[in-house]
Protein backbone atom coordinates (compact mmCIF):
# COMPACT_ATOMS: atom_id res chain seq x y z
CA UNK A 1 0.00 0.00 0.00
CA UNK A 2 2.64 2.37 0.72
CA UNK A 3 4.51 1.65 -2.57
CA UNK A 4 1.21 2.23 -4.20
CA UNK A 5 0.76 5.48 -2.46
CA UNK A 6 4.29 6.62 -3.28
CA UNK A 7 3.85 5.73 -6.91
CA UNK A 8 0.63 8.37 -6.84
CA UNK A 9 2.16 10.37 -5.12
CA UNK A 10 4.79 10.90 -7.78
CA UNK A 11 2.62 10.93 -10.52
CA UNK A 12 0.62 13.70 -8.94
CA UNK A 13 3.59 15.87 -9.01
CA UNK A 14 4.64 14.96 -12.42
CA UNK A 15 1.53 16.13 -12.94
CA UNK A 16 1.48 19.16 -11.46
CA UNK A 17 4.92 20.19 -12.48
CA UNK A 18 5.38 19.56 -16.50
CA UNK A 19 2.08 18.36 -17.50
CA UNK A 20 0.31 15.14 -18.11
CA UNK A 21 0.99 15.23 -21.63
CA UNK A 22 4.86 14.94 -21.30
CA UNK A 23 4.68 11.95 -18.60
CA UNK A 24 4.47 9.15 -20.95
CA UNK A 25 7.49 10.62 -23.51
CA UNK A 26 9.79 11.13 -20.66
CA UNK A 27 8.81 7.67 -19.34
CA UNK A 28 8.86 5.95 -23.24
CA UNK A 29 12.64 7.95 -23.52
CA UNK A 30 13.99 5.96 -19.97
CA UNK A 31 14.64 2.15 -21.33
CA UNK A 32 15.09 3.91 -25.22
CA UNK A 33 19.02 5.69 -23.79
CA UNK A 34 19.11 2.23 -21.60
CA UNK A 35 18.72 0.56 -24.93
CA UNK A 36 21.43 3.17 -26.56
CA UNK A 37 23.75 2.97 -23.98
CA UNK A 38 23.68 -0.75 -23.84
CA UNK A 39 24.43 -0.73 -27.71
CA UNK A 40 27.01 1.77 -27.48
CA UNK A 41 28.97 0.17 -24.50
CA UNK A 42 29.04 -3.45 -26.68
CA UNK A 43 30.20 -1.49 -29.76
CA UNK A 44 33.15 -0.05 -28.11
CA UNK A 45 33.96 -3.30 -26.57
CA UNK A 46 33.82 -4.77 -29.88
CA UNK A 47 35.92 -2.29 -31.53
CA UNK A 48 38.68 -3.03 -29.18
CA UNK A 49 38.94 -6.35 -29.38
CA UNK A 50 42.53 -7.05 -30.84
CA UNK A 51 43.25 -10.41 -32.87
CA UNK A 52 45.76 -12.77 -31.02
CA UNK A 53 49.29 -13.20 -32.09
CA UNK A 54 52.76 -13.36 -30.72
CA UNK A 55 55.03 -10.74 -28.92
CA UNK A 56 57.58 -9.02 -30.85
CA UNK A 57 61.14 -8.01 -30.63
CA UNK A 58 61.30 -3.83 -29.98
CA UNK A 59 61.95 -1.82 -33.89
CA UNK A 60 61.90 -5.82 -35.25
CA UNK A 61 59.16 -6.88 -34.23
CA UNK A 62 57.96 -10.29 -35.67
CA UNK A 63 60.86 -10.27 -38.28
CA UNK A 64 63.32 -12.44 -36.77
CA UNK A 65 60.43 -14.84 -35.93
CA UNK A 66 59.83 -15.65 -39.98
CA UNK A 67 62.77 -17.25 -41.08
CA UNK A 68 63.61 -18.37 -44.86
CA UNK A 69 60.16 -19.70 -45.39
CA UNK A 70 57.67 -16.55 -43.46
CA UNK A 71 54.64 -18.83 -45.28
CA UNK A 72 55.48 -21.84 -43.44
CA UNK A 73 56.14 -20.06 -40.14
CA UNK A 74 52.64 -17.97 -40.21
CA UNK A 75 50.91 -21.36 -41.11
CA UNK A 76 52.73 -22.65 -37.61
CA UNK A 77 51.40 -19.13 -35.80
CA UNK A 78 47.67 -19.63 -37.30
CA UNK A 79 47.70 -23.36 -35.99
CA UNK A 80 48.34 -21.83 -32.46
CA UNK A 81 46.74 -18.30 -32.95
CA UNK A 82 43.54 -18.78 -34.93
CA UNK A 83 42.72 -17.84 -38.50
CA UNK A 84 43.22 -14.16 -37.91
CA UNK A 85 46.50 -13.05 -35.93
CA UNK A 86 48.38 -10.13 -35.43
CA UNK A 87 52.03 -10.00 -35.92
CA UNK A 88 54.25 -6.75 -36.22
CA UNK A 89 57.06 -6.50 -38.94
CA UNK A 90 59.09 -3.75 -37.24
CA UNK A 91 56.91 -1.59 -35.47
CA UNK A 92 54.00 -1.77 -38.13
CA UNK A 93 51.26 -4.21 -37.45
CA UNK A 94 50.06 -6.69 -39.53
CA UNK A 95 46.94 -8.91 -39.66
CA UNK A 96 47.54 -12.79 -40.69
CA UNK A 97 44.41 -14.28 -42.37
CA UNK A 98 44.91 -17.94 -43.22
CA UNK A 99 41.93 -20.53 -44.19
CA UNK A 100 39.52 -20.96 -47.02
CA UNK A 101 36.97 -19.74 -44.99
CA UNK A 102 38.14 -16.58 -43.65
CA UNK A 103 39.83 -15.27 -46.75
CA UNK A 104 36.50 -15.61 -48.36
CA UNK A 105 34.97 -13.69 -45.74
CA UNK A 106 37.47 -10.96 -46.37
CA UNK A 107 38.11 -10.97 -50.02
CA UNK A 108 34.51 -11.92 -50.74
CA UNK A 109 31.83 -10.84 -48.84
CA UNK A 110 33.96 -7.77 -47.13
CA UNK A 111 35.56 -7.12 -50.62
CA UNK A 112 35.71 -3.54 -51.20
CA UNK A 113 36.72 -3.21 -47.02
CA UNK A 114 39.97 -5.31 -47.85
CA UNK A 115 40.36 -4.42 -51.35
CA UNK A 116 43.61 -1.30 -50.66
CA UNK A 117 47.28 -2.08 -51.33
CA UNK A 118 49.99 -0.87 -49.17
CA UNK A 119 51.31 2.44 -49.89
CA UNK A 120 54.89 0.77 -50.14
CA UNK A 121 57.52 3.07 -51.80
CA UNK A 122 58.80 -0.25 -54.13
CA UNK A 123 55.19 -0.53 -55.26
CA UNK A 124 55.15 3.01 -56.06
CA UNK A 125 58.19 2.21 -58.58
CA UNK A 126 56.49 -0.51 -60.75
CA UNK A 127 55.31 0.69 -64.11
CA UNK A 128 55.51 4.46 -62.41
CA UNK A 129 52.47 3.72 -60.13
CA UNK A 130 50.03 2.66 -62.87
CA UNK A 131 49.76 -1.18 -62.30
CA UNK A 132 46.71 -2.73 -61.59
CA UNK A 133 48.30 -4.91 -59.92
CA UNK A 134 50.23 -2.87 -57.34
CA UNK A 135 47.73 0.34 -57.41
CA UNK A 136 45.81 1.84 -54.80
CA UNK A 137 41.95 1.25 -54.66
CA UNK A 138 40.64 4.67 -56.23
CA UNK A 139 38.19 5.70 -59.27
CA UNK A 140 40.67 5.11 -61.82
CA UNK A 141 42.18 2.22 -60.50
CA UNK A 142 38.39 0.36 -60.90
CA UNK A 143 38.02 1.93 -64.45
CA UNK A 144 41.48 0.89 -65.12
CA UNK A 145 41.11 -2.50 -64.03
CA UNK A 146 37.49 -2.88 -65.61
CA UNK A 147 39.20 -1.67 -69.43
CA UNK A 148 41.99 -4.44 -68.64
CA UNK A 149 39.09 -6.99 -67.67
CA UNK A 150 36.93 -6.09 -70.79
CA UNK A 151 40.16 -6.74 -72.71
CA UNK A 152 41.36 -10.21 -71.81
CA UNK A 153 37.62 -11.32 -71.99
CA UNK A 154 37.24 -10.51 -75.46
CA UNK A 155 40.68 -12.60 -76.54
CA UNK A 156 38.99 -15.08 -74.97
CA UNK A 157 36.13 -15.94 -76.65
CA UNK A 158 34.90 -16.58 -80.37
CA UNK A 159 37.37 -16.64 -82.97
CA UNK A 160 39.91 -14.73 -80.90
CA UNK A 161 39.98 -17.57 -78.52
CA UNK A 162 40.57 -20.29 -81.44
CA UNK A 163 43.51 -18.56 -82.76
CA UNK A 164 44.52 -18.36 -79.16
CA UNK A 165 44.41 -22.22 -78.92
CA UNK A 166 46.04 -23.16 -82.53
CA UNK A 167 48.99 -20.28 -80.76
CA UNK A 168 49.30 -22.13 -77.70
CA UNK A 169 49.22 -25.61 -79.28
CA UNK A 170 51.88 -24.47 -82.04
CA UNK A 171 54.26 -23.21 -78.85
CA UNK A 172 53.71 -26.61 -76.92
CA UNK A 173 54.88 -28.19 -80.05
CA UNK A 174 58.27 -26.37 -80.14
CA UNK A 175 58.62 -26.72 -76.36
CA UNK A 176 58.56 -30.21 -77.37
CA UNK A 177 61.19 -29.92 -80.21
CA UNK A 178 63.52 -27.41 -77.67
CA UNK A 179 63.41 -30.29 -75.09
CA UNK A 180 63.50 -33.71 -76.84
CA UNK A 181 66.25 -32.72 -80.31
CA UNK A 182 67.49 -36.13 -79.68
CA UNK A 183 64.03 -38.01 -78.00
CA UNK A 184 64.19 -40.96 -80.44
CA UNK A 185 67.42 -42.07 -79.51
CA UNK A 186 67.79 -44.92 -76.64
CA UNK A 187 68.70 -42.38 -73.75
CA UNK A 188 66.68 -39.48 -75.03
CA UNK A 189 67.77 -35.96 -74.53
CA UNK A 190 69.29 -34.53 -71.34
CA UNK A 191 67.85 -30.57 -70.63
CA UNK A 192 67.43 -27.78 -68.49
CA UNK A 193 63.97 -27.13 -68.84
CA UNK A 194 63.85 -23.78 -67.73
CA UNK A 195 64.73 -21.67 -70.57
CA UNK A 196 62.52 -23.50 -73.48
CA UNK A 197 59.70 -23.35 -71.26
CA UNK A 198 60.41 -19.50 -70.82
CA UNK A 199 60.31 -19.02 -74.21
CA UNK A 200 57.38 -21.13 -74.85
CA UNK A 201 55.17 -19.32 -72.44
CA UNK A 202 56.25 -15.58 -73.20
CA UNK A 203 55.59 -16.34 -76.60
CA UNK A 204 52.05 -16.81 -76.06
CA UNK A 205 52.01 -13.98 -73.85
CA UNK A 206 53.77 -11.62 -77.03
CA UNK A 207 51.44 -12.79 -79.42
CA UNK A 208 48.40 -11.92 -77.74
CA UNK A 209 49.95 -8.70 -76.75
CA UNK A 210 51.84 -7.59 -79.33
CA UNK A 211 50.96 -10.67 -82.20
CA UNK A 212 54.96 -11.51 -82.47
CA UNK A 213 56.58 -14.52 -81.36
CA UNK A 214 60.21 -14.84 -81.29
CA UNK A 215 62.24 -17.84 -82.72
CA UNK A 216 64.48 -19.71 -80.24
CA UNK A 217 67.76 -17.87 -79.38
CA UNK A 218 66.14 -14.64 -80.49
CA UNK A 219 68.13 -11.81 -78.87
CA UNK A 220 65.20 -9.74 -77.96
CA UNK A 221 63.62 -12.77 -76.36
CA UNK A 222 67.09 -13.61 -74.32
CA UNK A 223 66.98 -10.54 -72.70
CA UNK A 224 63.63 -10.29 -71.96
CA UNK A 225 63.95 -13.51 -69.75
CA UNK A 226 67.05 -12.41 -68.34
CA UNK A 227 65.15 -9.55 -66.75
CA UNK A 228 62.11 -11.28 -65.46
CA UNK A 229 63.94 -13.70 -64.01
CA UNK A 230 66.06 -10.63 -62.04
CA UNK A 231 62.72 -8.89 -61.61
CA UNK A 232 61.35 -11.59 -60.04
CA UNK A 233 63.88 -12.30 -57.39
CA UNK A 234 64.15 -8.87 -56.75
CA UNK A 235 60.56 -8.24 -55.85
CA UNK A 236 59.68 -11.59 -54.46
CA UNK A 237 62.67 -10.40 -51.88
CA UNK A 238 61.17 -8.12 -48.84
CA UNK A 239 62.01 -4.38 -49.25
CA UNK A 240 62.81 -3.16 -45.41
CA UNK A 241 62.26 0.44 -46.42
CA UNK A 242 58.78 -0.51 -46.82
CA UNK A 243 57.99 -1.28 -43.90
CA UNK A 244 60.65 0.32 -41.79
CA UNK A 245 61.59 3.68 -43.85
CA UNK A 246 64.59 4.66 -41.80
CA UNK A 247 66.32 1.63 -42.74
CA UNK A 248 66.96 3.61 -45.94
CA UNK A 249 70.03 5.16 -44.32
CA UNK A 250 71.51 1.50 -44.85
CA UNK A 251 74.19 0.91 -47.89
CA UNK A 252 72.79 -2.50 -48.48
CA UNK A 253 69.23 -1.26 -48.43
CA UNK A 254 70.10 1.87 -51.16
CA UNK A 255 71.77 -0.64 -53.37
CA UNK A 256 68.58 -2.54 -53.42
CA UNK A 257 66.66 -0.22 -53.94
CA UNK A 258 68.88 0.72 -57.04
CA UNK A 259 69.19 -2.75 -58.48
CA UNK A 260 64.77 -2.57 -58.40
CA UNK A 261 64.49 0.86 -60.25
CA UNK A 262 66.87 -0.60 -62.34
CA UNK A 263 65.41 -3.48 -63.61
CA UNK A 264 61.87 -1.85 -63.31
CA UNK A 265 63.88 0.59 -66.21
CA UNK A 266 64.73 -2.57 -68.15
CA UNK A 267 61.62 -4.26 -68.22
CA UNK A 268 59.91 -1.12 -69.06
CA UNK A 269 61.95 -0.19 -71.63
CA UNK A 270 61.65 -3.66 -73.44
CA UNK A 271 58.29 -3.40 -73.60
CA UNK A 272 58.04 -0.06 -75.23
CA UNK A 273 60.21 -1.50 -77.98
CA UNK A 274 57.46 -3.35 -78.85
CA UNK A 275 55.25 -0.82 -78.48
CA UNK A 276 56.98 1.59 -81.07
CA UNK A 277 57.21 -1.29 -82.96
CA UNK A 278 54.23 -2.07 -83.31
CA UNK A 279 52.44 1.56 -83.62
CA UNK A 280 54.62 1.37 -87.23
CA UNK A 281 51.97 -1.31 -88.91
CA UNK A 282 48.84 -0.44 -86.51
CA UNK A 283 45.74 0.39 -88.52
CA UNK A 284 42.41 1.93 -87.08
CA UNK A 285 39.80 -0.24 -86.57
CA UNK A 286 41.67 -3.41 -87.35
CA UNK A 287 42.04 -5.53 -84.03
CA UNK A 288 44.92 -8.33 -84.42
CA UNK A 289 46.25 -8.02 -80.60
CA UNK A 290 45.90 -6.67 -77.11
CA UNK A 291 47.62 -3.96 -78.31
CA UNK A 292 45.20 -3.32 -81.24
CA UNK A 293 42.14 -3.48 -79.08
CA UNK A 294 43.69 -1.13 -75.93
CA UNK A 295 44.38 1.44 -78.69
CA UNK A 296 40.50 1.43 -80.47
CA UNK A 297 39.29 1.73 -77.06
CA UNK A 298 41.11 4.41 -76.48
CA UNK A 299 40.36 6.76 -79.52
CA UNK A 300 36.38 5.48 -79.58
CA UNK A 301 36.78 7.67 -76.41
CA UNK A 302 35.60 11.10 -75.96
CA UNK A 303 37.42 13.70 -74.51
CA UNK A 304 34.71 14.08 -71.44
CA UNK A 305 34.93 10.55 -71.36
CA UNK A 306 38.55 10.27 -71.14
CA UNK A 307 38.79 12.88 -68.04
CA UNK A 308 35.73 11.02 -66.08
CA UNK A 309 36.99 7.70 -66.46
CA UNK A 310 40.71 9.51 -65.55
CA UNK A 311 42.55 7.07 -68.31
CA UNK A 312 45.06 8.65 -70.89
CA UNK A 313 47.65 6.92 -73.82
CA UNK A 314 49.99 6.54 -71.07
CA UNK A 315 47.73 4.62 -68.42
CA UNK A 316 45.98 2.40 -71.12
CA UNK A 317 49.52 1.07 -72.40
CA UNK A 318 50.52 0.73 -69.07
CA UNK A 319 47.56 -2.30 -69.04
CA UNK A 320 50.56 -3.98 -71.43
CA UNK A 321 53.23 -4.09 -68.96
CA UNK A 322 51.00 -5.64 -66.40
CA UNK A 323 49.45 -8.39 -69.03
CA UNK A 324 52.76 -9.42 -69.85
CA UNK A 325 54.40 -9.63 -66.42
CA UNK A 326 51.46 -11.24 -64.77
CA UNK A 327 51.32 -13.46 -68.07
CA UNK A 328 54.34 -15.83 -67.98
CA UNK A 329 56.13 -15.70 -64.76
CA UNK A 330 53.45 -17.88 -63.08
CA UNK A 331 52.56 -20.28 -66.00
CA UNK A 332 56.08 -21.10 -66.76
CA UNK A 333 56.80 -21.73 -62.77
CA UNK A 334 53.92 -24.08 -62.96
CA UNK A 335 54.76 -25.97 -65.76
CA UNK A 336 58.67 -26.22 -64.29
CA UNK A 337 57.13 -27.64 -61.36
CA UNK A 338 54.83 -29.69 -62.86
CA UNK A 339 57.28 -31.42 -64.96
CA UNK A 340 59.51 -31.88 -61.44
CA UNK A 341 56.60 -33.98 -60.18
CA UNK A 342 56.40 -36.18 -63.37
CA UNK A 343 59.63 -37.15 -63.14
CA UNK A 344 59.14 -37.92 -59.38
CA UNK A 345 56.17 -39.56 -59.84
CA UNK A 346 56.12 -42.02 -62.92
CA UNK A 347 53.14 -43.66 -61.70
CA UNK A 348 50.96 -40.84 -61.53
CA UNK A 349 52.78 -39.58 -64.62
CA UNK A 350 51.85 -42.90 -66.66
CA UNK A 351 48.22 -42.75 -65.35
CA UNK A 352 48.04 -39.32 -67.07
CA UNK A 353 49.70 -40.97 -70.46
CA UNK A 354 47.27 -44.08 -70.40
CA UNK A 355 44.10 -41.39 -70.02
CA UNK A 356 45.45 -39.20 -72.63
CA UNK A 357 45.84 -42.10 -75.20
CA UNK A 358 42.58 -43.10 -74.66
CA UNK A 359 40.84 -40.07 -74.92
CA UNK A 360 42.86 -38.25 -77.70
CA UNK A 361 44.77 -41.05 -79.35
CA UNK A 362 48.31 -40.95 -81.39
CA UNK A 363 47.19 -38.98 -84.35
CA UNK A 364 46.53 -35.55 -83.49
CA UNK A 365 47.53 -33.60 -80.24
CA UNK A 366 45.27 -32.63 -77.07
CA UNK A 367 43.42 -29.20 -77.27
CA UNK A 368 40.70 -27.56 -75.24
CA UNK A 369 37.49 -30.01 -76.03
CA UNK A 370 39.46 -32.86 -74.99
CA UNK A 371 39.51 -31.19 -71.29
CA UNK A 372 36.36 -32.40 -69.96
CA UNK A 373 37.20 -35.87 -70.79
CA UNK A 374 40.53 -35.72 -69.29
CA UNK A 375 39.63 -35.06 -65.65
CA UNK A 376 42.69 -37.54 -64.02
CA UNK A 377 45.38 -34.73 -66.19
CA UNK A 378 43.65 -32.03 -64.58
CA UNK A 379 43.13 -33.21 -60.94
CA UNK A 380 46.89 -33.81 -61.35
CA UNK A 381 47.39 -30.50 -62.46
CA UNK A 382 45.13 -29.20 -59.16
CA UNK A 383 47.52 -30.92 -56.63
CA UNK A 384 50.41 -29.32 -58.63
CA UNK A 385 49.09 -25.91 -57.77
CA UNK A 386 47.90 -26.76 -53.97
CA UNK A 387 50.77 -28.42 -53.22
CA UNK A 388 53.59 -25.94 -54.16
CA UNK A 389 51.10 -22.58 -53.83
CA UNK A 390 53.40 -20.75 -56.60
CA UNK A 391 52.38 -17.17 -54.63
CA UNK A 392 52.23 -18.22 -50.55
CA UNK A 393 51.87 -15.23 -49.55
CA UNK A 394 49.97 -13.56 -52.53
CA UNK A 395 50.30 -9.35 -53.01
CA UNK A 396 50.02 -8.15 -49.75
CA UNK A 397 46.43 -5.94 -49.18
CA UNK A 398 45.17 -3.48 -47.02
CA UNK A 399 41.76 -2.50 -44.97
CA UNK A 400 40.40 0.68 -46.79
CA UNK A 401 38.21 0.90 -44.13
CA UNK A 402 37.76 0.54 -40.24
CA UNK A 403 36.43 -3.02 -40.34
CA UNK A 404 35.16 -6.41 -38.43
CA UNK A 405 36.41 -9.74 -39.19
CA UNK A 406 35.76 -13.07 -37.03
CA UNK A 407 34.72 -10.39 -34.40
CA UNK A 408 37.93 -8.76 -34.33
CA UNK A 409 38.49 -5.10 -34.77
CA UNK A 410 41.14 -3.85 -38.45
CA UNK A 411 41.38 -0.19 -38.55
CA UNK A 412 41.70 1.21 -42.08
CA UNK A 413 45.14 1.22 -43.95
CA UNK A 414 46.27 -2.24 -41.33
CA UNK A 415 48.75 -4.56 -43.65
CA UNK A 416 47.02 -7.89 -44.78
CA UNK A 417 49.01 -10.83 -45.62
CA UNK A 418 47.08 -13.40 -47.04
CA UNK A 419 48.46 -17.15 -46.47
CA UNK A 420 47.35 -18.99 -49.49
CA UNK A 421 50.59 -21.58 -48.86
CA UNK A 422 48.99 -21.99 -45.44
CA UNK A 423 45.26 -22.48 -46.76
CA UNK A 424 46.34 -25.21 -49.58
CA UNK A 425 47.94 -26.96 -46.71
CA UNK A 426 45.18 -27.43 -44.13
CA UNK A 427 44.95 -30.46 -42.79
CA UNK A 428 41.33 -29.86 -41.92
CA UNK A 429 40.39 -29.99 -45.49
CA UNK A 430 43.61 -31.47 -47.43
CA UNK A 431 44.05 -34.90 -45.70
CA UNK A 432 48.02 -35.28 -45.27
CA UNK A 433 48.39 -32.38 -46.94
CA UNK A 434 52.29 -32.68 -47.42
CA UNK A 435 51.75 -35.84 -49.66
CA UNK A 436 51.41 -35.71 -53.68
CA UNK A 437 48.27 -37.13 -54.41
CA UNK A 438 46.05 -36.52 -57.63
CA UNK A 439 43.18 -38.55 -56.49
CA UNK A 440 42.03 -36.11 -53.74
CA UNK A 441 40.53 -34.11 -56.64
CA UNK A 442 38.72 -36.90 -57.92
CA UNK A 443 35.11 -38.71 -56.88
CA UNK A 444 35.05 -41.51 -55.09
CA UNK A 445 34.57 -44.15 -57.66
CA UNK A 446 37.81 -42.23 -59.48
CA UNK A 447 35.36 -41.66 -62.89
CA UNK A 448 35.72 -37.62 -62.62
CA UNK A 449 36.87 -35.15 -61.47
CA UNK A 450 35.04 -33.43 -58.51
CA UNK A 451 34.35 -29.82 -58.76
CA UNK A 452 33.38 -28.96 -55.26
CA UNK A 453 37.10 -29.82 -54.20
CA UNK A 454 39.29 -27.95 -56.76
CA UNK A 455 37.56 -24.64 -55.33
CA UNK A 456 38.85 -25.25 -52.17
CA UNK A 457 42.50 -24.13 -52.77
CA UNK A 458 44.20 -20.69 -53.32
CA UNK A 459 46.62 -19.82 -56.25
CA UNK A 460 45.17 -16.23 -58.12
CA UNK A 461 43.35 -14.69 -54.62
CA UNK A 462 40.20 -14.14 -54.83
CA UNK A 463 37.91 -10.69 -54.69
CA UNK A 464 38.57 -7.65 -56.28
CA UNK A 465 41.94 -8.03 -56.39
CA UNK A 466 41.60 -11.77 -57.94
CA UNK A 467 44.32 -12.14 -60.95
CA UNK A 468 42.37 -11.06 -64.37
CA UNK A 469 45.10 -13.76 -65.98
CA UNK A 470 43.63 -16.78 -64.30
CA UNK A 471 41.76 -17.96 -67.12
CA UNK A 472 44.30 -17.77 -69.93
CA UNK A 473 46.96 -19.13 -67.29
CA UNK A 474 45.02 -21.86 -66.72
CA UNK A 475 44.67 -22.62 -70.77
CA UNK A 476 48.15 -22.03 -71.07
CA UNK A 477 48.98 -24.63 -68.40
CA UNK A 478 46.91 -27.49 -69.06
CA UNK A 479 48.00 -27.43 -73.46
CA UNK A 480 51.70 -27.27 -72.21
CA UNK A 481 50.84 -29.67 -69.83
CA UNK A 482 48.84 -32.82 -71.57
CA UNK A 483 51.06 -31.80 -75.18
CA UNK A 484 54.32 -32.95 -73.01
CA UNK A 485 52.92 -35.61 -71.47
CA UNK A 486 51.08 -37.00 -74.66
CA UNK A 487 54.57 -36.43 -77.00
CA UNK A 488 57.06 -37.09 -74.02
CA UNK A 489 58.13 -39.63 -71.27
CA UNK A 490 59.94 -37.22 -68.64
CA UNK A 491 62.43 -39.18 -66.17
CA UNK A 492 65.21 -38.69 -63.78
CA UNK A 493 68.88 -38.32 -65.33
CA UNK A 494 69.63 -41.14 -62.86
CA UNK A 495 68.06 -42.97 -59.84
CA UNK A 496 70.34 -40.76 -57.74
CA UNK A 497 68.97 -37.21 -58.86
CA UNK A 498 67.28 -35.72 -55.59
CA UNK A 499 64.78 -32.93 -56.59
CA UNK A 500 64.24 -30.22 -54.14
CA UNK A 501 60.68 -29.67 -53.55
CA UNK A 502 60.65 -26.70 -50.97
CA UNK A 503 61.86 -24.53 -53.67
CA UNK A 504 63.38 -20.80 -53.76
CA UNK A 505 61.10 -18.32 -52.17
CA UNK A 506 60.46 -15.18 -54.32
CA UNK A 507 57.26 -13.70 -55.99
CA UNK A 508 56.39 -17.00 -56.81
CA UNK A 509 57.94 -20.46 -55.29
CA UNK A 510 60.57 -21.29 -57.93
CA UNK A 511 61.99 -24.84 -58.19
CA UNK A 512 65.99 -25.15 -57.92
CA UNK A 513 67.35 -25.28 -61.77
CA UNK A 514 66.73 -29.50 -62.49
CA UNK A 515 67.73 -31.41 -65.50
CA UNK A 516 65.86 -34.39 -66.61
CA UNK A 517 65.58 -37.14 -69.46
CA UNK A 518 63.43 -36.53 -72.25
CA UNK A 519 62.40 -39.81 -74.36
CA UNK A 520 59.83 -39.05 -77.54
CA UNK A 521 56.62 -41.46 -76.82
Amino acid sequence: MHQIAFADCVRDTLKRSIGMNLITPCLLMVPLLLLWYLRSTHSYIKRTIDPPGPWGLPFLGSLLSLGSCPHRSLTKMAQKYGPVFKIHLGQKPVIVLTGLKTIKQALVKQAIDFAGRPDFESFKAIFDGKSIAFDSYTYQWKTHNKIQSAALSTFLRGAHLENLEKQIMKEADELVKGLAPNGHSSGGSIVNPNLSVRFAVTNVISLILFGKRYPSGDEALQRIETITDKFTKVIGSPNPADIMPWTKIFPSVKQGQAEFREFLKAFGDWIDERKIEHEKSYQPGVIRNMTDHLVNVLEEMDQAEKARLQIDHSRMMKTLDDLFGAGFETTATSLLWCIMYMMEYPDVQSRVQKELDRVVGPGRPPCLADKPNLPYTQACIHEILRITSLAPLAIPHTTTCDTLLNGFFIPEGTLILLNQWGTNHDGTTFENPEEFNPDRFMTEDGSALDRSKSDKYLIFSLGRRRCLGEPLANMELFVFFSTLLHRCTLRKVNDDQILNFRGNNGLVIQPDPYSLRVTLR
